[in-house]
């Protein structure tokens, strides 16, 4: 894996503009994707193997493919048949190296849980625009389907790169003046030990990587959100 890196603003010699992250609720979060035990992973389970007995906030939905969800001290848990997600509500290290210690422990506990794959993903909004990011929609917008459709009303260019033995899939959205940047970190796996390898220790260093990669690709710089 990358070396560790938990510096939130990374300098770079072209103008630098801030952007303040602002996280979308679960969207920020680490995914298992396999077949899920949901009858297991209720609140009871969840309260007394992944918080200690402490009392955890349950919501349940009521329209049918939608997973419930629990929370506890900024960690939102939303298990369902197909994956199962573990997301913070903001983009502080230390929530992050909670999340990351939850995914691992649940991994270790349910061990024999079909896995096909993890993934990891941070995403970051910016409301004015963004001068290089911009460029490259400029270019999208040359598309012939726009002299016979007009102007799209959201734009989304997403490519994927080699990294660590897995993928990074980088998309940026466009609609109106707002971008969205979502990065996503990606491997196939068959066993749990094999996402916990990925994982343990690693989900900080990822969102390093993440962040040093729009700042030195984009000529931004990214601040926290408190």
């Amino acid at each position: 894996m990358t070396n560790k890196g938990e510096s939130c603003i990374f300098p770079h010699t072209a103008r630098l503009r801030l952007i303040t992250m602002r996280p979308i609720p679960d969207s920020c979060s680490i995914v298992l994707v396999g077949s899920w035990n949901t009858r297991l992973l209720n609140i009871t389970w969840i309260s007394k193997f992944l918080f200690d007995g402490e009392e955890v906030v349950g919501e349940f939905s009521a329209i049918p493919g939608l997973p419930d969800r629990f929370s506890r001290e900024g960690i939102r848990i939303l298990p369902s048949e197909d994956r199962l997600i573990i997301a913070p509500t903001n983009f502080k290290d230390e929530l992050f190296a909670r999340v990351e210690e939850k995914a691992v422990r649940i991994l270790q506990m349910l061990q024999y849980t079909p896995l096909r794959a993890v993934g990891v993903n941070y995403v970051f909004i910016e409301d004015e625009p963004v001068p290089a990011i911009d460029e490259i929609f400029s270019s999208a917008g040359q598309d012939p389907l726009t002299q016979h459709l007009g102007g799209p009303l959201k734009t989304i260019i997403q490519r994927s790169f080699v990294y660590n033995d897995g993928t990074v899939n980088i998309s940026l959205a466009k609609e109106n003046t707002e971008t969205q940047i979502s990065i996503n970190y990606h491997w196939q796996i068959i066993e749990p030990t094999e996402a916990v390898k990925i994982l343990e220790g690693n989900t900080i260093a990822m969102r390093g990587h993440a962040l040093q990669t729009i700042s030195e690709s984009y000529a931004i710089s990214l601040e926290e959100e408190e």
